[in-house]
C-alpha cells in the first residue's frame, strides 16, 4: 500500500473519530444544559393518537382507555370513558334543576395539551357553579381532527342523549376546508353534499385506513434504523432536525445534500385550508363555506328540537393572536 492511500486512510480515520468525538461532546453538553434549563428538547415524536377507526365519524376515542402524551412540549395523561368521553361517567338523565352544557370541536375542544382538570370546559364547570344558582355539567366531547360535518353526526349519536341546555360548537378556521374533504391526517372521513337540491350523508361506510404504502416485510434499511434510533435516544439530534424543519432554508439545502426528504418541504407550504382567507372566493371554498353553513344550520335545527341552546365560539389560530407567529 503506498505512502498516499496510507496518508488519506489516515486523515479519514481522524476526521471520523473527531466528527464522533464532537458529536458525543455536543451530545453532552446539550444534555447537560437541558438539565438545568425551563425548557425540554425531548427525542419524541408528535404525541400518541388513542383513536380507533369508526365506519361513520372515521375515528373516534378508544373507550375506557388511558394513555400518556409525550412530546418535546408536553406530558398529559388522557383518560376516557366507556363511551369514549373525556372525563369521568355522565349519565344521560340530568339531576333535577342541574344545567347541562354539551362540547363539540376538535383538539381545542378535547385539549390533549393539558391535564383535564385544566380544561376550559372543566374552568367553565367550576366558574359557573361557584357563580351560579343551579348546579351546572360540562360534556366535552371534543375530538382531534373532528370537522363540523362529524361534529353533527357525533351530536345525532351520542351528544343529543345528554339533552343538553346549550351546546357550544368551536369553530376553527380549517373547518371549512375538512367539511370538503374525503381524508384528512387521522384517515378518511365522512362528506356532505348537495345532490339534486338535498343536503346529504355520503362516503359512508368510511373506508378503513390505507395500508398499501405499508411495505409487506416491515424491514427497514440500516440507514432507516439509524435514524429511528438517534431520533429515540439522541438530544443532539433532535435539536439539530427541529431546527433545520423549521427553516425554509437550513431544509432546502439538506434536501439537496440528500440528507432530508423532498417531501418535507410541503409541510412548510402554505396549507390548502388557507384557502378561506383568500380575498375573492374560487368554486371550492364557495362551496365549503355553503356547506359549511348547512351544517351548523342543520345542527342548530337538532340542538332546539330538544329544547336546546346552539352557541358557535370561533377559536381563533395563533397567529391571529400573536404578531411574532404571524
Amino acid at each position: 500500500m503506498s505512502n498516499r492511500i496510507k496518508g488519506h486512510l489516515l486523515n479519514s480515520g481522524l476526521a471520523l473519530i473527531s466528527s464522533i468525538f464532537s458529536f458525543l461532546i455536543g451530545e453532552a453538553l446539550l444534555r447537560a444544559f437541558l438539565d438545568k434549563a425551563p425548557w425540554e428538547v425531548k427525542p419524541f415524536n408528535h404525541h400518541k393518537i388513542f383513536c380507533e377507526q369508526d365506519s361513520v365519524l372515521g375515528w373516534r376515542k378508544i373507550p375506557n382507555k388511558t394513555g400518556k402524551h409525550v412530546t418535546d412540549e408536553y406530558e398529559v395523561v388522557e383518560s376516557f370513558n366507556s363511551k369514549g368521553i373525556r372525563g369521568p361517567e355522565y349519565s344521560y338523565q340530568k339531576n333535577g334543576g342541574e344545567y347541562r352544557i354539551l362540547i363539540l370541536g376538535d383538539s381545542f375542544a378535547e385539549g390533549y395539551t393539558v391535564e383535564f382538570a385544566e380544561l376550559f370546559s372543566e374552568v367553565l364547570k367550576r366558574e359557573m357553579n361557584n357563580n351560579g344558582n343551579q348546579y351546572c355539567e360540562v360534556i366535552n366531547c371534543g375530538t382531534a381532527g373532528y370537522s363540523t360535518d362529524q361534529e353533527l353526526l357525533f351530536f345525532r349519536r351520542e351528544g343529543k342523549k345528554y339533552r343538553p341546555d346549550l351546546t357550544i360548537l368551536l369553530f376553527y378556521d380549517n373547518d371549512p376546508w375538512y367539511n370538503t374533504q374525503a381524508k384528512y391526517l387521522r384517515g378518511y372521513k365522512p362528506l356532505f353534499e348537495f345532490e339534486n337540491g338535498k343536503f346529504v350523508l355520503t362516503h359512508v361506510p368510511v373506508p378503513k385506513p390505507d395500508t398499501s404504502t405499508i411495505q409487506a416485510t416491515g424491514e427497514k434499511s440500516f440507514f432507516r434504523k439509524m435514524k429511528d434510533w438517534l431520533n429515540y435516544n439522541s438530544y443532539l439530534y433532535v435539536f439539530g432536525r427541529q431546527r433545520i424543519e423549521n427553516s425554509h432554508a437550513l431544509l432546502s439545502l439538506a434536501i439537496k445534500l440528500g440528507l432530508a426528504e423532498p417531501d418535507l418541504i410541503n409541510s412548510i407550504s402554505i396549507p390548502e385550508e388557507f384557502k378561506v382567507f383568500k380575498k375573492n372566493y374560487g368554486e371550492e371554498i364557495t362551496t365549503a363555506w355553503k356547506i359549511t353553513a348547512a351544517l351548523i344550520c342543520k345542527l342548530n335545527e337538532e340542538v332546539v328540537s330538544l329544547n336546546g341552546k346552539l352557541l358557535v365560539l370561533y377559536v381563533p389560530s395563533q397567529p391571529s393572536i400573536y404578531a411574532d407567529d404571524w
